[in-house]
């Protein structure tokens, strides 16, 4: 079983900054809602895709710890911190029993920087209807 920490206030405030930078990059306000910012999310990877354009690497941090804001906004997730095994260890989000564990940094990268297909949309249209049921803290990856 998952060993899930909390994040301390300067890492919240960390995550913070970097969704504010993430909307700023896609040109959105903090007043839209979250459907919509996964939406622009999901175009704008489509479309750096699409042109073969790379964003550095804090680029790449804000958009996906933007998307994690998303889920915590929509769907009631909390950021927190995963420990598998002493060795493996990421931040990200879970949901409410700590059953389903993202890592929107990681997924956001790899999506930019790999062959596989942005379906930021699609991931959070499922957890908004049909969340498979899962292991109270197992953190299972839900990417």
């Amino acid at each position: 079983m998952a060993e899930i920490h909390a994040l301390n206030e300067d890492m919240q405030s960390d995550l913070r900054e970097y969704e504010a930078d993430g909307l700023a990059l896609l040109q959105l306000s903090s007043e839209a809602k979250p459907l919509g910012i996964v939406t622009r999310i999901n175009e704008h990877a489509r479309y750096l895709r699409a042109e073969g354009a790379t964003l550095d690497q804090d680029d790449v941090l804000a958009l996906g710890i933007l998307l994690g804001w998303q889920y915590v906004r929509a769907h009631g997730w909390h950021w927190g911190q995963v420990f598998w095994d002493p060795d493996t260890s990421a931040i990200g989000v879970l949901n409410r029993n700590n059953a389903w564990f993202i890592n929107p940094m990681w997924w956001m990268n790899d999506v930019l920087s790999a062959a596989r297909p942005p379906n930021f949309l699609l991931n959070f249209n499922m957890v908004a209807g049909n969340l498979p049921p899962g292991q109270a803290n197992e953190a299972m990856g839900f990417h």
